[in-house]
């Protein structure tokens, strides 16, 4: 473990490097800030919010499996210009489970685009959000299974023939003025099939296949 935020209050990590460990930084309690040019790496995770609230305003996030999780009742706050980048070829960037909630804006989600990969996945019976975000390079870009997601601007690019834009479960859908492109499949028609709600869609495409 390198940092972890176990009881009231609040812990800073600016401009830290934290590599070579399982998990970058765990919050379970109180808050933790990470600011500036900080690099949290994990071997398996990059950070892992299972309750209380981490802000991430600046630097990289980083896990071979996962690149951030927020489960149980926790926060997930990025900011600026953050990158969240998973290593391994059939990782997520950016999962959200439980009743765990998560607002990004700005900066990117990246991976490495292997088969079994998402940027987004969301199950979770909270609200999901990501304003002007870069999501690039993942056989999956948004996967929605239950909860709420809202995407505003900002593009989703796949990985060539066959990779999924945004899937739909027993989730709600919201993406405005969202770009899709490199032969992603915008796999919002099967969420009815799923009962899953897709609110509203406007969206800009390059190169997709429906």
């Amino acid at each position: 473990m390198g940092a972890e935020m176990m009881g009231e209050g609040t812990l800073m990590l600016n401009m830290v490097n934290i590599s070579q460990v399982e998990t970058g930084a765990r919050v379970t309690k109180g808050t933790l800030t990470v600011m500036g040019e900080a690099m949290i790496s994990g071997t398996t995770m990059g950070l892992k919010v299972e309750g209380g609230s981490a802000n991430v305003m600046g630097g990289k996030i980083e896990g071979t499996t996962v690149g951030a999780e927020v489960s149980g009742d926790g926060v997930l706050k990025v900011m600026g210009e953050a990158m969240i980048m998973v290593t391994g070829r059939n990782g997520t960037g950016l999962k959200v489970t439980g009743s765990g909630s998560a607002t990004m804006m700005g900066g990117s989600i990246q991976g490495s685009g292997g088969v079994g990969s998402y940027g987004v996945k969301v199950d979770t019976s909270g609200t999901v959000t990501l304003m002007n975000v870069e999501v690039s390079r993942f056989e999956t870009g948004v996967y929605v299974k239950k909860g709420v997601f809202k995407m505003t601007e900002g593009s989703i690019t796949g990985n060539g023939a066959g990779s999924y834009g945004v899937r739909v479960g027993d989730g709600d859908v919201k993406l405005s003025e969202v770009e899709i492109s490199k032969g992603v499949l915008l796999k919002i028609r099967v969420s009815y099939i799923f009962y899953g709600k897709v609110l509203q869609y406007n969206i800009r495409t390059s190169n997709v296949v429906f």
